[in-house]
């Protein structure tokens, strides 16, 4: 089953994120997300494009 990424859980992500000025992360979260999110934000049709800029840019 896909998960959906719906505009309401955009909305969501982004008032949570404007709270945050840093993201810990363990080594093995680390390895997967940060590649994840920086294949979401090089590209500008997908769904969670918003919040893949966000956990980019967003200090580790």
């Amino acid at each position: 089953m896909k998960f959906l990424w719906t505009n309401d859980i955009n909305q969501d992500v982004k008032g949570l994120a404007a709270t945050i000025d840093t993201i810990l992360l363990g080594i093995n979260l680390a390895l997967g997300s940060i590649p994840y999110w920086a294949n979401i934000a090089s590209d500008p049709e997908n769904a969670e494009y918003e919040a893949g800029i966000i956990f980019t840019q967003t200090p580790k």
